[in-house]
């Protein structure tokens, strides 16, 4: 009778250690997404981006965890949500829990897409090769990529998410990427455009409809998801 007692109770110690286990890999990380770009200068310094916004459309997180279930999920704005392109600004819309553990990988799908009212757009400058500088402006139907596999800012693809430690997860867009293939032939006889009275290198389906074609094939490319 009392072996009986002892494999009953080594189960019931068994079965806690067990919950134990699963409800420790419930416990969430504030991870807190944001939109950036690349802010390096191209074309020997004379272009560079300052800023600009999405209007994010969908987040898809799939992560692989090691030590518990994997974790999905999806943040819609079917009405657009104005993200400004900033590593600094917080959206409260975009900070999420998420269960704890070490992520295997971590896949991220992206999608911002105008509405009537609201443009992606990126802002910089481009110097020309007479030395004149003018305000440059990329605006875009839809930004979109998927599968896209998160690092560390050590270049990881190994994640640990920490309860109780707040993460950041950082989309970073790579205009420089989109003008690689541009030469400055191209831009220093693109046209101009008065913009709040500013003569100013506007980019979209209507002006400068060449470069925006080639931006447009290239717009997905280039991006990094930093986790930190």
């Amino acid at each position: 009778m009392k072996k009986l007692n002892y494999v009953v109770l080594f189960l019931l110690s068994f079965l806690v250690l067990v919950s134990c286990k699963k409800s420790q890999w419930k416990k969430p990380t504030e991870v807190t997404f944001m939109v950036d770009i690349n802010r390096n200068e191209a074309m020997g310094g004379n272009l560079s981006f300052t800023g600009g916004q999405v209007v994010l459309r969908e987040i898809e997180f799939d992560g692989k965890r090691i030590q518990a279930d994997d974790v999905y999920f999806e943040s819609e704005h079917d009405n657009g949500l104005i993200v400004a392109l900033s590593s600094i600004n917080i959206n409260n819309q975009l900070v999420f829990d998420i269960p704890q553990g070490t992520y295997s990988t971590i896949r991220i799908d992206f999608s911002a897409r105008r509405t009537d009212f609201d443009l992606n757009k990126v802002i910089g400058n481009y110097t020309n090769s007479s030395g004149i500088q003018y305000p440059i402006i990329v605006e875009l139907e839809q930004i979109e990529f998927s599968d896209r596999i998160a690092k560390t800012v050590q270049g990881e693809v190994e994640i640990d998410l920490v309860a109780g430690q707040p993460s950041n997860a950082l989309v970073k867009l790579d205009p420089i990427f989109w003008f690689e293939t541009i030469s400055v032939n191209q831009l220093d006889n693109a046209q101009t455009t008065l913009v709040n009275g500013v003569e100013t290198i506007l980019i979209n389906e209507e002006i400068n409809e060449g470069l925006f074609d080639i931006i447009d094939d290239r717009v997905g490319g280039g991006v990094e998801i930093i986790f930190n």
